[in-house]
């Protein structure tokens, strides 16, 4: 857990806010891209596979802290947004309206790329351990 990795984690989640309210689908995804958060959950995957507990208790520990942090700080940067008049209530029902009608127009892809995907993952996660 290092100052860069909590500050890009800060980052991505104050852009996701951001997405939310504006209900851009270009923000999120420049949100996950920022977003530092998958050496940690990679290094976990592998730890638990080569059963090395140093390794998943350090990745367990950077998530631990670094999420809640971001969420927290988040938070706080979202009520000051809401206080400056930068984002309302409005902003979130209207990107909410969109975001139901984007989402129900393409959630059968979206179901079905997430599942050949798991699959994928799976078979490359078997094909490692032979």
């Amino acid at each position: 857990l290092t100052p860069a990795f909590l500050a890009f984690l800060v980052i991505a989640f104050l852009l996701s806010a951001v997405g939310v309210a504006t209900a851009s689908p270009l923000t999120l995804v420049g949100a996950m891209v920022v977003g530092p958060e998958f050496r940690p959950l990679a290094a976990l995957s592998v730890g638990l596979v080569r059963r090395d507990k140093d390794l998943v208790r350090n990745s367990i520990r950077t998530l631990a802290i670094s999420f809640p942090a971001a969420m927290a700080l988040t938070g706080l940067a979202t009520m000051l947004w809401i206080r400056l008049g930068w984002v309302g209530i409005g902003d979130v029902e209207n990107a909410r309206a969109i975001w139901t009608e984007y989402s129900t127009a393409w959630q059968a892809r979206n179901i079905t790329r997430t599942v050949v995907s798991g699959v994928a993952l799976t078979l490359c996660a078997l094909a490692a351990l032979a």
